[in-house]
């Protein structure tokens, strides 16, 4: 076989695997993850570039937990240096799932040491909450906040207070959470347990109420 020959076999069946790959994001990108999850292992077995990340999350997504431990692993061995923040995140929040608290938090620490992440940053802020360290979640959150408030920073932060007693700042990250995602249901009902909180009853009456039928709908549409 000929050289040409040889280069546009290889060249074939690269296309062939990132043929793949494209496949399976695609599928992804319709919330279709259970179809996207074979194309991806494919592209991911072919070592296309961020091909183990996205099999990795597409199986966190299907709450195929243990099965998503090797893909990320080795997404994060082939991270580049701009991508091996949200790769840890993505590792935590998968070991958070399976309840190994000790290997999540090691990932979030990682992932705070690799490079800047203000989601990773709430999401570290949310693990802490759960674990009950409440000082140091509101001190990973209020740096979030500062770093510009990326989506459900001040909602967590609000949660944070709520839990603490302080209603009143809660309630104030709580309405800018809610101005900005008037959707994001489980923060509304956060913001209206403030309010009653503060004796502000129409208000909490009217959030509590839109919580609950939001929260109902979103159960009722899965």
């Amino acid at each position: 076989m000929t050289r040409l020959a040889v280069g546009l076999a290889i060249a074939g069946v690269l296309r062939s695997q990132m043929a793949e790959f494209e496949k399976g994001m695609t599928l992804a990108s319709k919330g279709d993850f259970e179809a996207a999850a074979a194309p991806l292992a494919r592209a991911c077995a072919a070592q296309i570039a961020n091909a183990c990340y996205f099999q990795g999350r597409n199986l966190y997504i299907l709450a195929r937990h243990e099965e998503a431990i090797e893909p990320l692993t080795k997404a994060l061995r082939e991270a580049s240096p701009e991508n091996r923040a949200r790769t840890h995140r993505a590792i935590a929040m998968n070991y958070q799932a399976l309840d190994r608290a000790a290997d999540a938090e090691r990932h979030y620490v990682d992932g705070l040491k690799a490079g800047s992440d203000a989601n990773l940053l709430v999401d570290f802020g949310a693990f802490l909450f759960r674990q009950g360290r409440i000082d140091e979640a509101r001190k990973q959150l209020e740096v979030a906040v500062r770093a510009g408030s990326p989506p459900r920073s001040r909602g967590e932060l609000g949660r944070v207070l709520l839990q603490s007693g302080e209603f009143a700042d809660a309630a104030t990250h709580l309405e800018a959470e809610v101005a900005a995602s008037p959707k994001a249901w489980s923060y509304r009902l956060l913001l209206g347990r403030a309010y009653m909180q503060l004796g502000r009853l129409k208000d909490g009456e009217r959030e509590l109420e839109a919580a609950r039928q939001g929260l109902a709908g979103s159960s009722t549409s899965k």
